[in-house]
């Protein structure tokens, strides 16, 4: 098998797998701003909506990779389909995940 492929089936795994630990609330860690934030400034946040926020992109991710693989998709497509999504997470993140 191609290393291409073989990292098309492992990493889409492994965000998957992700999303689920932080669906379930053992991945808060790897939420870069919860994890910086002070107890305080945590307490300001819904952590069940940074987390469902947080694993819908993992999710986008995990089946956007393997299906631009497949279609051939360019540097830029591939650009213009992850990069949105990630600009909504962040905004998302700071506006519908406050309390």
């Amino acid at each position: 098998m191609n290393e291409d492929v073989i990292v098309l089936i492992v990493v889409p795994i492994l965000l998957l797998c992700l999303a689920v630990v932080t669906l379930m609330g053992r991945g808060d860690w790897m939420i870069s701003p919860i994890r910086r934030m002070s107890a305080e400034e945590r307490a300001k946040y819904n952590l069940v909506r940074v987390r469902v926020v947080s694993a819908v992109l993992l999710i986008y991710i995990a089946v956007a990779l393997p299906l631009l693989y497949y279609l051939q998709a360019t540097k830029y497509v591939m650009l213009a389909v992850i990069i949105p999504p990630a600009i909504l997470h962040f905004i998302l993140f700071y506006t519908w995940c406050k309390r």
